[in-house]
C-alpha cells in the first residue's frame, strides 16, 4: 500500500513538474539488458520497478536544485555507490546479490529507516543512470 501511494504521488509530482515518468523495468531495452547481464532475478526486478516511482522526485531535486545542495548531495551518494559497486564487482555472481552488499554497507551508517530506504531507491537510481550495472556477469 505504501508503495503504491509513493509512486502514484510520484505521478502526481512528475505531472505538476511537466516531467515524463521514465521508461523502466523490463519495457525499456536498456534496463533489461543491465538485468539480463547482470542476472538479476525477477524478484529484483520488481522491486526496482517499485522503487523506480521516485526517480522523478530525484530527477527534480537534481534539474532544480530544489532542495538546497541537493543535486551535489545526491551525485555524492551516487559516488559513493560506485566506489562500493567497484570493489565489490568480482566477489559476486548477480546484480541481486550487489545491490543487497551495497545496501548493506551503506545501511551500517544510517539510522533510521527512511535514511536506509532512501539508501536503497539511490542504489536503484544510480542502476537507471547507468552509474553502476554497465558488466555482464
Amino acid at each position: 500500500k505504501a508503495i503504491d501511494d509513493a509512486k502514484e504521488k510520484a505521478e502526481v509530482l512528475a505531472k505538476d513538474l511537466d516531467f515524463e515518468l521514465p521508461d523502466l523495468g523490463r519495457e525499456s531495452k536498456k534496463i533489461k539488458e543491465k538485468f539480463d547481464n547482470m542476472k538479476c532475478s525477477e524478484t529484483y526486478v520488481n522491486e526496482f520497478e517499485q522503487r523506480a516511482a521516485y526517480f522523478p522526485s530525484i530527477q527534480e531535486i537534481i534539474a532544480n536544485d530544489s532542495v538546497k545542495g541537493g543535486a551535489d548531495t545526491i551525485q555524492a551518494i551516487q559516488n559513493q555507490i560506485i566506489k562500493l559497486y567497484l570493489q565489490i564487482l568480482n566477489q559476486f555472481n548477480t546484480g541481486s546479490e550487489i545491490h543487497n552488499i551495497i545496501y548493506s554497507k551503506l545501511s551500517e551508517k544510517l539510522d533510521t529507516d527512511d535514511h536506509k530506504r532512501a539508501a536503497d531507491i539511490f542504489i536503484c537510481y544510480t542502476v537507471y543512470s547507468c552509474g553502476i550495472f554497465n558488466e555482464k556477469k
